[in-house]
């Protein structure tokens, strides 16, 4: 099987449980009001590192702002002797629903999703470990210097990330 083929063969298997973990993080409130439900949303996104083998490091900052760290390195190295490719992966993981929204779980009509986050970070986290996994699946993760920052904050414009 080809490199594109195992990419591809390894997210199609594991479509359902990608929108499980979606579903997951977007029925998990982190508005600013809510710092336990922020602290949940950084405990389901970096378990999903370590399971990965990535080394994680949560950052405590002022107003009950906690944010992660996850970093792996390269082991394995480009056949011309450079240095692997560093990759650097942001996002955040609040959203600015709080609460006492109306907007705080995550639903499915057909092929359409919706909550908050869906379009904007959690959604974009979920695919971005996703195609990590899916690197991993095709023997790929190894060739790269992974860093990866998701900040609780960043609705409030990231003061303490």
């Amino acid at each position: 099987m080809q490199f594109d083929d195992k990419i591809i063969d390894h997210l199609e298997r594991r479509e359902h449980a990608y929108l499980d973990r979606l579903r997951a993080l977007v029925d998990t409130n982190s508005g600013l009001d809510n710092p336990k439900g922020r602290l949940g949303c950084l405990e389901q996104i970096e378990r999903v590192y370590k399971l990965m083998g990535f080394a994680t490091e949560r950052v405590a900052r002022q107003g009950e702002m906690v944010h992660l760290v996850a970093r792996r390195p390269a082991t394995a190295r480009p056949g011309n002797g450079k240095r692997a490719p560093k990759v650097l992966i942001l996002g955040h993981f609040d959203t600015v629903y709080d609460s006492t929204s109306d907007f705080l779980t995550f639903s499915q009509q057909g092929e359409w999703l919706a909550g908050p986050g869906v379009g904007d970070m959690k959604g974009g986290i979920v695919v971005a470990q996703a195609a990590m996994e899916a690197l991993a699946a095709a023997g790929q993760l190894d060739a790269f210097d992974w860093v990866c920052c998701h900040n609780a904050d960043e609705e409030i414009q990231s003061p303490t990330s």
